[in-house]
């Protein structure tokens, strides 16, 4: 195999680059560049197996990630390659490779590095498909700005509206569809569902609110950590944890979580 090397520029946090790079959605976006509808199946976690599997045809790799330092490298070892969807072993191709990522940050411009061990056959294609690919990187990444703080806008009057009680302010921000879903998993789907919850809610607790210490935008979603403040009620009142997906700007999902570790984990929250 041969050692390819690829390095792009990029105007945006590192953080940002790094969701942009593993998150679901837009993984499959760049990655499809490289091998059409390719996915990945597991969990980012130093010491797991991922698959990279193509629902085109799919081939795919299983992966080792034998190194994490999130928002900063990763180094996949490929351990097999695969057929039907991971199910099965195919002649070794990959297997063997190493791929790794590191990013590094300087002056909001973040340098991101990627060196892959490819098999003779595969050179050619790699060198014109993947310098392709980092650029939809760097466009999701770059164009991802105004986008994000649209969706901190809209987050933060949803939040707003929920201090002041306003029911007619969250209809407006709500999408048709809009889902809330609580604590404990109870989900109102559907704009008269949520608002009639809201609606039973504010009634019970009227000098509820929320205070946010940190607001984080990833690919797909807005993540709050702070605290409820509710005085007649304590179960309410304490550290939480909370999402928001916008669509079309509007909300299109408030869920709230318990603030553990395995919640944080699961957000891909650090700190």
């Amino acid at each position: 195999m041969k050692t390819l090397h690829f390095e792009i520029k990029i105007k945006a946090p590192r953080e940002r680059v790094w969701n942009i790079l593993w998150e679901d959605k837009t993984f499959r976006d760049w990655a499809s560049i490289i091998d059409e509808g390719t996915y990945m199946i597991g969990e980012m976690k130093e010491g797991n197996e991922v698959q990279f599997i193509s629902s085109v045809n799919g081939y795919g790799v299983t992966s080792l990630i034998e190194k994490l330092a999130p928002n900063e490298h990763v180094l996949f070892r490929q351990m097999a390659d695969t057929k039907d969807s991971g199910e099965r072993e195919r002649e070794k191709e990959w297997t063997g490779g190493a791929e790794s990522y590191s990013l590094a940050e300087n002056n909001d411009v973040t340098t991101l590095t990627a060196d892959i061990d490819v098999p003779p056959g595969q050179e050619e294609t790699f060198k014109v498909r993947f310098p392709k690919a980092l650029e939809r990187v760097k466009i999701l990444a770059e164009n991802m700005s105004v986008s994000i703080e649209n969706q901190k806008d809209v987050t933060l009057q949803f939040n707003e509206a929920i201090t002041n009680r306003d029911i007619d302010r969250l209809a407006v921000l709500m999408t048709d569809d809009h889902a809330f879903i609580d604590s404990a998993n109870t989900e109102f789907r559907g704009k008269d569902k949520a608002l009639q919850a809201w609606r039973g809610f504010f009634e019970a607790f009227p000098k509820y609110k929320n205070v946010f210490d940190r607001v984080e935008a990833k690919a797909d979603k807005v993540v709050m950590l702070g605290h409820s403040i509710c005085p007649n009620n304590k179960e309410l009142d304490g550290p939480a944890i909370w999402t928001a997906k916008v669509n079309g700007g509007k909300l299109a999902e408030w869920r709230v979580y318990e603030d553990t570790p395995e919640n944080r984990k699961q957000l891909g929250v650090t700190g």
